[in-house]
């Protein structure tokens, strides 16, 4: 499914207070921003309104991009000039085969040199590289069970990580937990933007629900960045 370009938070601006830390948010449409004209948004956008005074949130995330993309398109760079603090970096849905060549990177030998050149380039920039494994499309098959084609990408990730001693959130494995619990037809009616029956995409309320689940793997991964988020009560009755 092809990802669609997103509009990002308003909130672009380098972090102006040296007293408070900076996350920049770097992936495709499950990361970014609120659609501009639709019922539609990427967790980063529900992250981002969850901040305490000493942390601020940039999402540089785009629709449509790949750890190959973002890079030659230059966005990498523009994340890198707005000295963060951490870097959220989540790829793997344009990775896939059928991408097209400027996009695509096969799981096991391309995507990981891009993760580790993510990696080593934040670290020189003064950064925290935090991986996040991509997010389970909601594609059930007919006996009623979740297909999971993003699971090559989700062990490089893994793999990375701990070959590079860098934190990494399993988002991955803990979405393809939370859907495996719910039919097709619920993942429809709880997470696909308003309208429509998008299997990869999120509503804005389901941006929040994805968003809650970020917190609690980063609760466990980095409990120190996860204090400087306050999740509202709505969303926290949601669990």
């Amino acid at each position: 499914m092809l990802e669609t370009s997103m509009m990002n938070q308003t909130n672009t601006s380098p972090n102006a207070s040296s007293e408070r830390e900076l996350i920049v948010l770097v992936g495709d449409s499950t990361v970014t921003g609120k659609s501009r004209d639709k019922d539609q948004a990427g967790w980063g956008w529900a992250l981002q309104q969850w901040t305490t005074d000493d942390i601020e949130v940039i999402n540089t995330a785009v629709g449509g991009r790949s750890s190959r993309s973002f890079r030659s398109e230059g966005r990498w760079d523009d994340a890198l000039k707005l000295t963060p603090d951490w870097i959220f970096i989540q790829f793997g849905h344009n990775d896939q085969k059928g991408k097209g060549p400027e996009r695509e990177s096969a799981p096991e030998t391309d995507y990981r040199d891009h993760l580790r050149r993510y990696i080593q380039e934040a670290r020189e920039h003064g950064a925290q590289p935090i991986l996040v494994t991509p997010v389970c499309r909601r594609t059930y098959s007919v006996d009623g069970t979740l297909r999971d084609s993003l699971a090559p990408y989700a062990e490089s990730v893994r793999i990375v990580a701990q070959e590079m001693q860098v934190p990494h959130i399993d988002l991955h494995n803990y979405s393809l937990n939370q859907l495996a619990q719910i039919t097709d037809k619920e993942a429809i009616q709880r997470f696909s933007p308003e309208g429509t029956t998008d299997r990869t995409h999120f509503s804005l309320s389901a941006s929040r629900i994805v968003a809650q689940w970020v917190l609690n793997l980063l609760e466990v991964e980095v409990p120190e960045l996860a204090s400087h988020f306050i999740r509202p009560n709505e969303v926290l009755n949601q669990e």
